[in-house]
């Protein structure tokens, strides 16, 4: 048995109207290569109005709480809060784990100075364009990142009790699923810890089917990190995963919808078009590299995807100002 296994480990789950991933989601941790009297696990029901509250039920191993909705950063509040382990252990209820993910978590606590560990991300049983394009940029920015990283994701991370504690874990404020675990991360470091990056420990994604799904989650995206930025103003575009396109793509893109605008009312000319021929031809790149590592044209779409993305997000930036301001 290894030092890890030694480990008291809770895992925390926040679950909203998760009902159609959610049992495959429960088998896989059950299934977990770790010591179970070593393991709790923990779901808050962010007040489901679907199946999810039976379905969690259905297992005695699994410790049910309810809490009126209130987003996932409080729920992964009242998880944590409510947990004995020494390590808490966090994913999302649209994934599943593999079985040595614990294992591979745990493993990168290789020293006290390391807060948290954070895993990647895999694609499970689809056969959807959009899921696979999303899929393959995540895995290309995981591939290019340090082994001590600045930001992680609240879907595959273990963080060390005592640092939640420390740091009061997750903001409440970000009602929505985005930013929250970069806000975490970036008090995390300021406290002079270290995050490990384990490119070992997966969980698998149900990732976003249709293009109206993956717009809506990249406009949240935006209208989000405004307050992130606002209150982390010091780590814009520096958190290992981001890059100069996610902070460029957005703000060109709201340029050229509102020159766009002001050109229809506007009796002078406005050039907005050249602004749009250099986003366009700032989307090849990408798509190229990917379509090329990977050796399928399908990639291609990643063109029109990252096009896309850039306008939801571009959007999302400008409610975001306006909701949040750009000074404390």
């Amino acid at each position: 048995m290894s030092e890890q296994d030694n480990l008291k480990v809770s895992v925390v789950v926040p679950v909203y109207n998760a009902q159609a991933t959610l049992r495959h989601l429960i088998d896989s941790l059950l299934a977990q290569d770790y010591p179970k009297n070593n393991l709790e696990i923990i779901m808050v029901d962010d007040g489901s109005t679907d199946n999810s509250a039976a379905i969690i039920k259905e297992r005695a191993e699994i410790k049910y709480l309810y809490q009126k909705n209130a987003g996932p950063a409080a729920a992964r509040n009242y998880g944590w809060q409510s947990a004995t382990g020494e390590i808490v252990c966090f994913m999302d209820a649209d994934c599943f784990a593999s079985s040595d993910w614990l294992t591979q978590l745990l493993f990168g606590f290789r020293s006290k100075d390391i807060a948290a560990v954070a895993g990647t991300y895999g694609i499970t049983g689809s056969q959807n364009v959009i899921a696979w394009c999303v899929y393959e940029e995540i895995q290309y920015r995981h591939k290019k990142m340090p082994d001590v990283i600045r930001a992680f994701g609240s879907y595959n991370v273990a963080i060390r009790m005592s640092v939640l504690k420390e740091t009061g874990g997750f903001n409440s404020r970000y009602r929505q699923p985005s930013a929250e675990d970069y806000d975490l991360s970036y008090r995390i470091a300021q406290l002079s810890y270290k995050i490990y990056f384990a490119k070992g420990a997966f969980v698998y994604h149900f990732y976003a089917q249709s293009i109206h799904s993956y717009f809506a989650k990249q406009f949240r995206h935006g209208f989000w990190r405004m307050k992130l930025y606002r209150n982390h103003p010091f780590m814009l575009g520096k958190d290992d995963y981001a890059n100069w396109r996610d902070v460029v793509d957005p703000l060109l893109a709201l340029a050229i919808l509102i020159l766009f605008c002001l050109a229809q009312i506007l009796v002078f000319r406005i050039e907005w078009k050249i602004l749009l021929v250099v986003y366009t031809i700032m989307q090849v790149p990408l798509a190229v590299k990917i379509t090329l590592r990977k050796r399928n044209l399908k990639y291609l779409n990643l063109f029109w995807l990252t096009f896309i993305r850039g306008f939801a997000r571009g959007l999302g930036t400008l409610f975001g100002l306006l909701r949040f301001g750009v000074i404390k």
